[in-house]
């Protein structure tokens, strides 16, 4: 892999990070999600909303094509790691969790946590080969998929 750089998203990210995140719901989501749960996210303003409303705890990894992947950190929680779909199994998610498990764990947690769509099976495997575990299934309230809470000790 080339050089990746991971850092901080900015305001002058946003409409790449946007871009990054419409591509990847509906590469990765449009299997198990309808269409109509997702057009307010790929059509409307509520990614729009996520991604202003969590801009400052947003990392970015960046290469000579631009931004690659993105992944939002919430306390403990790793909220999203998304990779754009024509860059993935190249590594940068694998760096974008490293970054943003250690980024948590500098901030006091050691307890780490992600939450995904159970039909998503291939980011199941991806966090189970670095060290997550699942903890609980639940039925997601909007979306009617069950989603597995993961942990990291």
């Amino acid at each position: 892999m080339e050089t990746l750089e991971i850092r901080q998203a900015t305001k002058a990210d946003f409409d790449a990070v946007i871009e990054l995140c419409k591509s990847t719901l509906a590469v990765t989501y449009g299997a198990f999600l309808t269409a109509e749960s997702m057009r307010p996210y790929i059509e409307g303003d509520e990614l729009d909303k996520y991604v202003r409303g969590r801009l400052g705890s947003l990392l970015v990894a960046v290469d000579h094509d631009g931004i690659s992947g993105v992944v939002a950190i919430e306390d403990d929680l790793i909220g999203q790691l998304w990779v754009a779909p024509e860059r993935r199994n190249e590594g940068i998610g694998a760096v974008l969790l490293a970054a943003a498990e250690a980024l948590i764990r500098e901030r006091g947690h050691t307890r780490l946590r992600v939450e995904v769509f159970e039909p998503n099976i291939g980011a199941i495997r991806f966090y189970e080969r670095y060290g997550w575990t699942r903890q609980e299934t639940y039925r997601h309230p909007l979306a009617g998929v069950d989603m597995i809470r993961m942990v990291k000790e």
